[in-house]
């Protein structure tokens, strides 16, 4: 990079730079990755902040996973917040949160996990736009607090027929649909050291899908509720209903991903209140199935 010294052709080399780092990423060569994304700002100099603003944030961005996923952790956040600071917009500090609440728990860090995504959601709130009322979860909730979420979800549920949900129109509102994927990807990490905060967790993906529409976080916030209803509530006919509505709704979207999440939730911990184990059993192994493909 140092023998390149006109401006464009150093832009043209940072962005193939960070071409093969993308490439890297995906075929999970973090190491490489890591390598490309500081090539990459290195040829775009001490300026590349200045001239090429969201050249120099993926690169950055690319780095702070690569290195998340070469165990340099304590390296990777140190990149966070400062990315947080540089991101144009809420949309793009919504997706860099995301990023990173996977990334630690792919590390079992899950209570930084938790925090990132709190934090995240209390930015998206602040901004106000479309997402005007949206609750944010709040740490460690106690059984009143959950209770009352629940509360207040109700009313909106029972204003729709659940046979009409299938159909829900699809989201619009691009900061309702990245506060749900936020609230997604922090589920897992609430799951494994609060169940209380998981459960509200759900009751706001159902919130914000029932007032904005559907995203691909929405079968699982469904699928989540149903728990909830089964294990705190006892109604476990309402969970079933929600149950099988989650599976509808992701089949809807066609995400296998997701929907081995979806499948272990409905088939672990909702169908088997009122359906035969091996409907329950079933479930849980087409979940295992597709994590494993996917």
């Amino acid at each position: 990079a140092a023998l390149v010294t006109d401006a464009g052709e150093r832009r043209e080399l940072a962005a193939r730079n960070l071409a093969a780092a993308q490439r890297a990423l995906a075929a999970t060569a973090a190491a490489s990755a890591a390598a490309y994304a500081r090539a990459g700002a290195a040829a775009l100099g001490a300026g590349g902040w200045q001239d090429a603003p969201a050249l120099a944030f993926a690169l950055a961005r690319a780095e702070m996973e690569a290195l998340y996923l070469v165990g340099e952790v304590e390296a990777g956040r140190a990149l966070y917040e400062p990315l947080q600071a540089r991101a144009a917009d809420e949309l793009e500090r919504a997706a860099l949160c995301e990023l990173k609440v996977g990334l630690d728990i792919f590390h079992g860090r899950q209570h930084d996990a938790i925090a990132s995504g709190l934090a995240g959601l209390a930015r998206l709130a602040q901004a106000g736009g479309g997402l005007g009322g949206f609750a944010v979860p709040v740490a460690h909730p106690d059984a009143a607090e959950v209770e009352a979420r629940f509360a207040a979800l109700e009313p909106e549920l029972a204003a729709h027929e659940l046979a009409a949900l299938i159909v829900l129109p699809v989201a619009r509102e691009p900061l309702a649909a990245a506060a749900m994927r936020i609230l997604m990807a922090t589920g897992p990490a609430a799951m494994f050291v609060d169940g209380r905060l998981a459960f509200t967790i759900f009751m706001a993906i159902v919130g914000l899908s029932l007032r904005h529409g559907a995203t691909r976080a929405t079968g699982y916030g469904f699928a989540g509720l149903g728990m909830y209803l089964a294990a705190a509530r006892r109604q476990v006919v309402r969970a079933d209903a929600l149950g099988q509505l989650a599976l509808r709704l992701n089949a809807r979207v066609g995400d296998d991903a997701l929907a081995a999440k979806i499948h272990q939730l409905v088939g672990a911990l909702v169908v088997g209140w009122v359906r035969p184990f091996a409907e329950a059993r079933d479930l849980v192994v087409q979940g295992y199935r597709l994590g494993l493909r996917t």
